[in-house]
């Protein structure tokens, strides 16, 4: 018997409706499943994601000027980066652009080598689909066919929009509407500005429904001072509503950043949550197994790690590693990348070690599917469209994060796009405010999370949404958290307790958390230790420590800093495309600090030493550690620590101090000779060119008094009065603190 086909805009949708429907389910499609039903390329074969990178990559390597994009010649580092340039393509395909169109002439030509490097790379890549007969998903909406008979099948087309279709989107819609009755319901926000331009081609031959909501919703507004406090206030928000008599399931907790799910996961005690978006594999056991072997023959803690493991490093075929997945969950997912990329290991002669980082990198983008049971649904932003709760818990509604910042836009800037008629960052912004403002609308209570803080500042659509309070301090019971018989195990004392070196280090995690200190330097586990690969930013950072350590130690003179360190930059990261990018984005950042070098040099300071490691003897104790660099003027010393990041925060009261690497970098420096009286220190940020001193004078009493407290030889190894450190914390498992 012929239906209605509905058409919503995710996955999550469909499944809402499916729970919600009597009778008979209807026939439901996502947007993206009804386009690959309906438009398609004859006699084309659709290619894969592994043979689509593969195809690209054979594309590129006949490029003339690659460089102008940083494109590498390195197999796997392109891999790795090839979404970048078919998500551009995508959207260039969806909007019914051509690389042409975006050429500006004179004045934008800064913009015209890449555009050009791009259009022969999309050109390429075309003929080398063709040479295949492939269909690349990305090219449907410049070559497609319709399959309309296949809408015969039903007796009506009801689709729900959130967000501004694309121009391709509305062909398909008004073609389908040839066929057989169109409605497109709509929830129009008070952003959607671009939405009523978009549907006009749909409005002779579509009924439009909207409807109409209000921001009426009960809303709490809560700051927190940090994020991983945001994971006890979401629990708590939780069971406030379901004192309200609201079911867990019409609950819903959105993270607009998903990176945030594994730090909830982890402090999830009460096994509160579902998480849609799954656990990222890249957490898991077997993971770390192969990330160990990468770096087996380079760092002493993976090659640790994998001797303790009893692995055999020559571990023979990708399939007898397999093997070592330790749940069928992980299995399976290992078993899938395994076939996805057999094509790639039938077509290039690889390496072991290439295989495995191939592995590696396929691995990172998979998931396994959560199925511990919460009755809370967890999801990432987008996944809340077409879909209504009646209590909504949103996290991270900070500035650096909500607004979201796309990868589209790496390529162009807002006036090449808005000239070529595509969507800017301002278009995404409003596109975003309209998603949640229809979330918000839609539900009868409203939680809102953000952190704020020296650096975090809540988002500004707080404000333009019309929110109209300010957020309040979450009354989190940090005493209660602390202290709690059930959460927290017996102190850990011991008789014993000799520790005759300290570094910086190590203090900070003594007086951090007693218990983290204890399992890492009193029983010396190490299994975690520095297995994970850093984020690209601060490979950046550390790739810019050590250029700065070479520029210094080749006396290169002051005023060629800026361009040796650019130089040997962009030479140390050029292997890696978003290594490369971050280094780019640093050449810029650091003309302030190039300029206040200048400024200090002709001052009379001078470089006197650089990556120094040294050690002194006080109060019973080797102090030990390396120092970035030390400048002399005179009779005076400066030693510098640099940051790549934000600078530390000094304590207003003395006693909440713990981080003492300035004086203990104080103590080194009289020990190599310098006069103490002339010794300063100060965190030099790499961002903004600026020196923040340390006061010696006011902390020096803390210092000496957690020094003693060091060296007592009785200690009793007590859990931090914060939860906060528990979330990054190694040994977050093993006190059961976080259980």
């Amino acid at each position: 018997m012929p239906a209605d086909l509905i058409v919503v805009p995710t996955s999550r949708a469909r499944r809402y409706l499916l729970a919600n429907a009597d009778g008979i389910a209807p026939k439901i499609l996502t947007i993206k499943e009804f386009e690959e039903r309906i438009a398609y390329v004859p006699r084309r074969v659709v290619i894969d994601d592994v043979a689509r990178k593969l195809t690209l990559k054979t594309a590129s390597e006949r490029l003339k000027n690659a460089n102008a994009l940083g494109i590498s010649d390195d197999f796997l580092s392109f891999l790795d980066h090839a979404p970048f340039f078919l998500k551009f393509f995508d959207e260039l395909a969806q909007y019914g652009v051509e690389p042409n169109d975006l050429l500006s002439g004179d004045t934008y030509a800064e913009y015209d080598e890449h555009i050009a490097v791009l259009r022969e790379l999309k050109a390429l890549y075309n003929e080398e689909l063709d040479k295949s007969a492939y269909a690349d998903r990305a090219f449907v909406a410049e070559h497609y066919a319709l399959n309309l008979n296949w809408l015969k099948e039903f007796d009506a087309l009801n689709v729900t929009i959130e967000g501004t279709p694309t121009p391709f989107e509305i062909k398909l819609l008004a073609a389908a509407a040839d066929v057989l009755p169109l409605s497109v319901s709509i929830c129009p926000a008070p952003y959607d500005s671009a939405l009523k331009s978009a549907l006009s081609p749909l409005e002779a031959v579509a009924t439009i429904r909207e409807n109409r909501l209000e921001l009426e919703s009960d809303f709490r507004l809560f700051s927190l001072k940090e994020r991983a406090e945001q994971a006890e206030a979401i629990a708590n928000e939780v069971f406030y509503y379901l004192d309200l008599q609201i079911a867990p399931e019409n609950i819903v907790v959105v993270l607009p950043d998903e990176d945030f799910a594994p730090m909830l996961s982890r402090l999830d005690k009460y096994g509160l949550f579902n998480f849609a978006m799954g656990t990222p594999f890249s957490q898991s056991r077997f993971y770390r197994v192969i990330e160990a072997l990468l770096d087996y023959d380079e760092s002493k803690a993976a090659k640790a790690y994998i001797e303790r493991a009893k692995i055999d490093p020559n571990y023979g075929d990708l399939n007898d590693l397999a093997t070592l997945a330790q749940s069928d969950e992980e299995k399976n997912v290992a078993k899938q990348a395994l076939d996805e990329l057999a094509p790639i290991f039938a077509a290039r002669a690889l390496t072991p070690k290439e295989r495995l980082r191939l592995f590696a990198q396929t691995l990172r983008s998979k998931s396994i599917d959560d199925n511990r049971g919460g009755k809370i649904t967890v999801l990432g932003a987008l996944e809340t469209r077409a879909a209504s709760f009646e209590a909504v818990i949103a996290a991270d509604f900070n500035d650096d994060i909500v607004p979201h910042r796309s990868q589209k836009d790496l390529f162009l800037n807002a006036v090449v796009r808005a000239r070529a008629k595509l969507p800017t960052y301002a278009d995404r912004a409003d596109n975003e405010r309209s998603l949640y403002w229809r979330l918000f609308a839609k539900a009868r209570r409203v939680t809102i999370l953000c952190v704020q803080n020296d650096k975090s500042e809540p988002s500004r659509f707080i404000k333009e949404l019309g929110i109209k309070q300010d957020p309040r301090a979450y009354p989190i019971d940090r005493a209660a958290n602390a202290s709690g018989a059930k959460r927290t195990p017996n102190a850990i004392q011991t008789s014993s307790f000799a520790q005759s070196e300290l570094s910086a280090a190590k203090l900070t995690r003594y007086l951090t958390c007693k218990r983290s200190f204890y399992y890492r330097y009193v029983e010396r586990l190490k299994e975690d230790e520095s297995l994970e690969k850093p984020s690209y930013p601060k490979e950046a950072g550390a790739a810019l420590h050590d250029v700065l350590a070479q520029v210094a130690k080749e006396q290169i003179a002051i005023d060629d800093w800026q361009e040796a360190i650019a130089a040997k930059l962009m030479d140390k990261t050029k292997s890696d495309e978003r290594l490369n990018f971050e280094a780019r984005m640093w050449i810029k950042r650091l003309e302030p600090f190039c300029q206040n070098e200048k400024r200090r040099f002709a001052e009379g300071w001078r470089l006197a030493a650089t990556e120094l490691e040294a050690s002194a003897s006080f109060c019973g104790l080797t102090l030990k550690g390396r120092i970035d660099r030390i400048d002399t003027n005179a009779d005076r010393a400066l030693i510098l620590d640099y940051k790549s990041g934000d600078l530390p925060v000094f304590a207003a009261h003395s006693d909440d101090q713990i981080d003492f690497q300035l004086m203990i970098y104080r103590h080194l420096a009289i020990a190599q000779g310098y006069e103490a009286s002339g010794v300063q220190a100060g965190y030099y940020s790499l961002k903004e060119g600026k020196i923040a001193y340390m006061d010696f004078a006011k902390y020096e009493e803390r210092f000496a008094a957690c020094i003693d407290e060091f060296k007592s030889p009785e200690q009793s190894f007590d859990l931090s009065q914060s939860r906060k450190p528990c979330a990054y914390c190694e040994y977050a498992m093993l006190c059961e603190r976080a259980q």
